[in-house]
């Protein structure tokens, strides 16, 4: 299942997956508009009787009445309040209600979600202050997410994209973790489920689910 705002990059993203060899449906939602979330979420269950992953990858520029597909690069000082309301709308508010649309249909029987963020927001690049701080706050609700829903196995976890090539050697895309401080996945046993919880390694502290007793 999958969404786009148009009916026409529902259509092509459907034709490219078939293509590879998968099957697909889609539904044209606009994600800065609540009522479209919950109907696309209730849209996925009606079609496929659950609801076991949901990924949170759609995000929008410019403002609700002039979409666009890329930021214009702007001074913070100059930033203009709708587009700062429809990239936030779009991008947390959005990735915020879905989650919550989800919740009641991965809570008895576990979930993944998966969220994105941008090293746009971890860095402060100049010129997108709008996108910047939608993408951190979307790591600081999967974090909360994270520490929440555990107890019900749902796993929570943000991705921020990044690559880093020679052509854009200025590029500043963070630092590698040193091998000595990665760590993985921290575990914790879930006593009504006999399953294993799988809480988001995003800090350096690892989040842990804490078991409900019934």
């Amino acid at each position: 299942m999958i969404a786009s705002r148009s009916a026409d990059g529902c259509s092509a993203a459907v034709e490219a997956i078939e293509a590879a060899g998968g099957t697909a449906i889609a539904k044209p939602t606009n994600v800065g508009i609540k009522s479209d979330v919950v109907d696309l979420v209730g849209f996925a269950v009606e079609t496929y009787g659950s609801l076991d992953i949901l990924v949170n990858n759609a995000q929008s520029w410019g403002t609700r009445d002039h979409p666009t597909g890329l930021p214009v690069p702007t001074p913070l000082e100059s930033f203009d309040d709708a587009e700062l309301d429809w990239t936030f709308d779009t991008g947390f508010r959005g990735t915020f209600w879905a989650m919550q649309a989800a919740f009641p249909h991965m809570r008895e029987r576990g979930g993944r979600i998966i969220n994105f963020a941008s090293m746009y927001g971890m860095t402060g690049n100049a010129g997108t202050v709008g996108y910047n701080i939608t993408k951190e706050a979307v790591r600081s609700l999967t974090r909360t997410a994270a520490r929440e829903w555990g107890r019900y196995a749902i796993t929570v976890n943000v991705v921020a994209p990044t690559a880093k090539t020679d052509s854009a050697p200025g590029s500043r895309t963070g630092r590698a973790v040193p091998r000595h401080r990665r760590r993985p996945l921290h575990h914790r046993p879930d006593p009504r489920r006999g399953r294993r919880v799988v809480s988001a390694r995003l800090t350096r502290r690892p989040l842990r689910a804490t078991p409900v007793s019934r």
